[in-house]
């Protein structure tokens, strides 16, 4: 994975959604257990989007305290 790329990514998961977090996230599950993609890579990102959406729900928890 390349440092474009990985700017690219983070510059995306910024600007997303919780909807299109998890979304993505499905996608990316499925290609994994295909089996045809580099899995070190998709599960690098998934690990780094469930740490997004972890942190959307975090603060979902404490605004609605």
């Amino acid at each position: 994975m390349n440092k474009g790329f990985l700017k690219e990514l983070i510059a995306w998961i910024e600007a997303a959604s919780l909807e299109d977090l998890n979304e993505k996230r499905e996608t990316l599950s499925q290609k994994v257990d295909s089996g045809r993609y580099e899995v070190s890579d998709l599960k690098l990102v998934i690990k780094i989007i469930d740490e997004e959406i972890l942190a959307h729900h975090c603060l979902l928890k404490l605004e609605n305290k």
